[in-house]
C-alpha cells in the first residue's frame, strides 16, 4: 500500500487484527480516543512507522500489535491500557517505551515489551526533550536519565547536568543504545569516566571521550581535536567539514601551546561521503576502529611512515579506494580492516603477515602484494602491471582499456629492462564490458581468482599451455563465452570457475586435471556434452548442476568421488556411465534428471547419500551388489525407482 499517514475518525471503536499489516509506507498514525481495542498484529511489519499516538480510550493491545516496526523510536502507553498481549513490540530494535502507569498492570503479560527499554510513571512534568535528546526526570531528587537521542548531528556532548524550567537536574543514568537510530559517531562526555549505573552498551559502540571540559576540546578547519594537556599530544576525534580533499598538519597551536597530532580516533571520518583524498602526517602513529568506514568516495590515502596500529574496520566499505600501501612500521591491524573495499589492492612493505595483525584483517580477501620495496608499477595500452624489480617478472593487475581484442605479449620493456609477463592477477579483467577476444601468451603461468568474471561480451579466449593454475570464479558469468580449452598443465578447475556461462557449449579438459570444483559449470545451460580426462579423481558438489542441455557425459575410471548435487537438474541427461573406480556418490547427485532411463551402480560404490535419483521419473537402476550395502543411506532411492540387484554388465 502507498498509505503514508492516517488520522482515524472519532467513531471507530476497534482496530482489527492485521488491519495495517505490512503497510510499508505508513509513517505516522493517530489513534483516536474512541478506539478501545488494537487487535493482534494490527501494525505488524510497518517498517517505516515512526510516530504513533495512542488515544486515551484504548483498553487492550493485542499480540505483536507493533512487531517489526523498525523505525519506531518511542511510544507512550496511556494509563487507560489494562491489557497488553505478548511480544507487542517484538523486533522494534530502536524503540523506547514510556508508560504513564507507575508499574506493570496485572493484565499485561510478562513478555509484552520484547526487551525494549521501559520507563514508568511518565507524565508531562517528568519527560523532557532538548535538541533531539530525551530525558526522564525525577522531580524530587532532581536527577535525570537520558533515554534516547534522535538528532542528526554526527557528534554530541553530554553534560553533567541540564536546566529544565530554571531547575538543575544531574544526569545520573543513561539507557541502552541511546544513539542507535541517530547518525552519531563521536560522543563527548563532561564526566571523567562511565558511572556504574550507565548501561554497558549505552553508546552503541561509538567513540566516547571522557572528561571533556572546555580546555581539552579544540576545533579548527572542520576538525575536532581532543587534547592531552600533559603530553601535548592531540587526537583527531571527528571531522565535521565537507571538503573532498583534506590535509592534516602534524601540529596545531592552541592558546600558544603546540600539540603534536599523534592519533586518529574511532569513527573520526566515518560516513564522510564527500571525502576523496586525505594526507596524514608522519606524526600519526595510531588509527582507531572505523576511522574511514563508509567513506564511499575515498580514492586516495597515504599512510604515514611511522604508523604502528590500524584498528578494526578502519576502511570498512570504502568502495572507491583502489590501492593502499601499508608501511613496514605497522605492527597491529584489527579485524576486517578493509572489509567490503570492493576495488582495493593492498601493497605491504612487510615480507609476510606480521604476528600482530589479526588473522581476519583482510576478511574480504582483497589482492595483496608483499615486499613492495622491490616492486614498481607500469601502465601500457590500458594494462596496469606490477613489476618485480628483482626477478624481472610482471603481473597484470588491472585492465582499464576499452579494446574488443586484447593480445597479451610475453614481455614488456620498461626503462630498457625486459620483464616477463607471468601472471594475470585476481579480477584483473573483471567486468570489462568491451572485451570480446583474448589471447593469453605462452609466458603466463597463473590466472587469478575472478580474473575475467562478468566479462559479458567475452566470446573467445585462448589459454596457452604454459598456464598451470586457474583461480576460482576466473570466468564466472562470462555470458557470451562459447568454448574453452583447459590446458594440460592445469590440475584443478576451481570453485565456480565457469558458473553461469550460459552460452558455453564446448569444454575440453586437459589431461592433468584431477578435480572439478564446487559449482564449476553450474548453470552452463547450453553445455550439451563434455569429455572428462582420465586424470580426474573428484567431481565436487554442484559441478554440473542445472546444465539443462547436457545429454551425455563419460566419467573416467580415475574418478573416486561424485559430490552432492553434482548433476542435479540436468534435465536432458540421457546416458551416464559410473565407472568401477567410484567409491562415493553424494546427496541428490542425479536428482531431477528426468531424461535418465537407466543407470548401473558398480560394486565399488560403498557410500551413497540421500535422494540420489529423486524425481528421476523413468529411471531403472541396476546394481552390481547383491543387496543394499551398509554405507548406502536409507533414503538413497527415496523416489522408489525400480531396482535390480546382482546385476552383471552386458546382461539384459
Amino acid at each position: 500500500t502507498n498509505l503514508i499517514s492516517i488520522a482515524l475518525p472519532n467513531n471507530i471503536a476497534k482496530i482489527g487484527s492485521y488491519a495495517f499489516y505490512d503497510c510499508d509506507n505508513l509513517m505516522d498514525i493517530i489513534i483516536p480516543n474512541s478506539v478501545t481495542n488494537i487487535g493482534n498484529h494490527a501494525f505488524d511489519s510497518c517498517e517505516n512507522l515512526e510516530k504513533v499516538i495512542i488515544g486515551c480510550g484504548v483498553v487492550s493491545i493485542g499480540d505483536r500489535a507493533f512487531s517489526y516496526c523498525d523505525s519506531l523510536i518511542n511510544i507512550t502507553i496511556p494509563s487507560c491500557v489494562i491489557n497488553i498481549g505478548s511480544e507487542v513490540f517484538y523486533g522494534c530494535s530502536s524503540l523506547v517505551i514510556y508508560c504513564v502507569a507507575t508499574s506493570k498492570p496485572s493484565g499485561w503479560v510478562s513478555n509484552w515489551e520484547s526487551a525494549c527499554p521501559v520507563y514508568w510513571g511518565i507524565n508531562e512534568l517528568n519527560f523532557y526533550e532538548e535538541n533531539g535528546m530525551f530525558y526522564v526526570l525525577d522531580v524530587e531528587t532532581k536527577e535525570a536519565t537520558i533515554t534516547k537521542y534522535v538528532g542528526y548531528d554526527s557528534y554530541i556532548r553530554i553534560s553533567e547536568k541540564i536546566m529544565v524550567n530554571n531547575e538543575e537536574y544531574i544526569i545520573t543514568s543513561i539507557g541502552v543504545d541511546v544513539v542507535r537510530v541517530s547518525g552519531i559517531q563521536v560522543i563527548y562526555c563532561e564526566i571523567s569516566s562511565k558511572p556504574s549505573n550507565w548501561e554497558d552498551n549505552w553508546n552503541f559502540n561509538r567513540a566516547v571521550y571522557w572528561g571533556m571540559n572546555g580546555s581539552k576540546f579544540y576545533e579548527e578547519n572542520g576538525i575536532q581535536y581532543v587534547l592531552d594537556l600533559e603530553t601535548k599530544e592531540a587526537t583527531i576525534a571527528r571531522y565535521i567539514g565537507n571538503d573532498s580533499e583534506v590535509i592534516i598538519n602534524s601540529t596545531i597551536v592552541v592558546n600558544n601551546e603546540v600539540y603534536t597530532i599523534s592519533s586518529i580516533g574511532d569513527y573520526a571520518f566515518s560516513n564522510c561521503e564527500n571525502l576523496t583524498s586525505i594526507i596524514i602526517p608522519n606524526s600519526v602513529t595510531s588509527m582507531g576502529s572505523n576511522v574511514f568506514s563508509r567513506c564511499t568516495n575515498l580514492i586516495s590515502i597515504a599512510l604515514p611512515n611511522n604508523i604502528a596500529k590500524i584498528g578494526s574496520y578502519t576502511f570498512f566499505y570504502c568502495t572507491s579506494l583502489e590501492n593502499i600501501t601499508i608501511p613496514s612500521s605497522v605492527t597491529s591491524i584489527g579485524e576486517s580492516a578493509f572489509s567490503n573495499c570492493s576495488s582495493l589492492t593492498i601493497y605491504c612493505e612487510a615480507l609476510s603477515k606480521p604476528s600482530g595483525w589479526n588473522y581476519n584483517w583482510n576478511s574480504s580477501n582483497r589482492p595483496i602484494y608483499w615486499n613492495i620495496s622491490e616492486i614498481d608499477h607500469y601502465e601500457e595500452n590500458g594494462i596496469k602491471y606490477l613489476l618485480n624489480l628483482k626477478t624481472k617478472e610482471a603481473a597484470i593487475i588491472k585492465y582499464i582499456g576499452n579494446d574488443c581484442d586484447v593480445n597479451v605479449s610475453n614481455t614488456i620493456t620498461v626503462n630498457n629492462d625486459v620483464y616477463t609477463i607471468s601472471t594475470i592477477e585476481d579480477y584483473a579483467f573483471a567486468n570489462c564490458e568491451s572485451l570480446k577476444n583474448m589471447i593469453i601468451s605462452n609466458s603466463i603461468v597463473s590466472i587469478g581468482e575472478g580474473a575475467f568474471s562478468s566479462c559479458n561480451r567475452l566470446t573467445n579466449i585462448i589459454i596457452s599451455n604454459s598456464v598451470t593454475s586457474i583461480g576460482n570464479y576466473a570466468f564466472s558469468y562470462c555470458e557470451s563465452l562459447t568454448c574453452i580449452t583447459i590446458p594440460d598443465n592445469v590440475t584443478v578447475i576451481g570453485e565456480e570457475t565457469f558458473i553461469s556461462c550460459v552460452n558455453l557449449e564446448k569444454v575440453i579438459i586437459g589431461d592433468n586435471v584431477v578435480s572439478i570444483g564446487y559449482r564449476a559449470f553450474n548453470y552452463c545451460i547450453r553445455l550439451s556434452n563434455i569429455e572428462i580426462s582420465n586424470s580426474v579423481t573428484s567431481i565436487e558438489d554442484y559441478a554440473f548442476s542445472n546444465c539443462i542441455r547436457l545429454r551425455k557425459i563419460e566419467i573416467p575410471n580415475s574418478v573416486i568421488r561424485i559430490g552432492n548435487n553434482t548433476f542435479s537438474n540436468c534435465e536432458s541427461l540421457e546416458n551416464i556411465v559410473i565407472p568401477n573406480s567410484v567409491i562415493r556418490i553424494g546427496n541428490n547427485a542425479f536428482s531431477n534428471c528426468k531424461s535418465l532411463k537407466n543407470i548401473v551402480i558398480p560394486n565399488s560404490v560403498k557410500n551413497i547419500g540421500q535422494k540420489v535419483f529423486y524425481e528421476c521419473t523413468d529411471l531403472v537402476i541396476y546394481c552390481e551388489a547383491s543387496s543394499e550395502p551398509i554405507g548406502w543411506n536409507t533414503n538413497w532411492n527415496l523416489f522408489e525407482n525400480l531396482v535390480f540387484w546382482n546385476y552383471v554388465q552386458n546382461e539384459e
